[in-house]
């Protein structure tokens, strides 16, 4: 028996090849295709998270800085603090040496006066004597010798006291001068 195909149903047949080949290409293009897309978006998404990883890195070292700079912040504050309450003794020890030092001006004033009077008055006493007749044993002429003594002593005294206040004054101005006040 012989079969006989027909040539319309070959002619079919290699269409519904040729059409099966294009699909299968197509397939193959469109898998080939998806194949690149996901490699792709591998890299992609092995990149986002080398740039996560570097970004929170650098977010963790930027946090450690500030709060570096937050604690630096707290003892400069502290610092500051410190050096204001400093300020503020040195200025009360500044009025403390003005005012003494003006009360000594005082005293040293007053001091000048009772050395003037003293001096006024044993050279009231030195006349008095060089008036008198001489030693002539009186009690006034013992009286006068005697007061003379005592002046001399006191004006010695106050001599002294004098130049204590002078030199404590002196000594007083330099204190002021080295801690930088300017009243005096």
């Amino acid at each position: 028996m012989h079969t006989h195909t027909n040539p319309n149903t070959m002619n079919s047949a290699q269409e519904s090849k040729n059409e099966l080949e294009a699909a299968i290409r197509y397939a193959e293009n469109a898998i080939s295709s998806a194949n690149k897309t996901i490699e792709s978006m591998e890299f992609r998404q092995e990149m986002a998270k080398k740039q996560h990883v570097e970004q929170a890195g650098r977010e963790e070292t930027l946090t450690k800085q500030v709060q570096e700079l937050e604690e630096r912040n707290d003892g400069l504050n502290a610092q500051v603090a410190d050096l204001n309450v400093e300020l503020q003794r040195q200025q009360g020890l500044g009025q403390g040496y003005y005012d003494n030092m003006m009360t000594f001006k005082e005293e040293r004033d007053m001091l000048e006066k009772n050395v003037k009077y003293l001096r006024d008055e044993n050279e009231r006493l030195k006349r008095e004597k060089e008036a008198s007749s001489g030693p002539c044993g009186c009690q006034a002429y013992r009286d006068l010798e005697e007061k003379v003594g005592e002046l001399k002593e006191d004006v010695k005294d106050q001599r002294e006291f004098d130049n204590e206040v002078r030199d404590a004054v002196e000594e007083f101005i330099e204190k002021l001068g080295t801690i930088g006040f300017e009243g005096a």
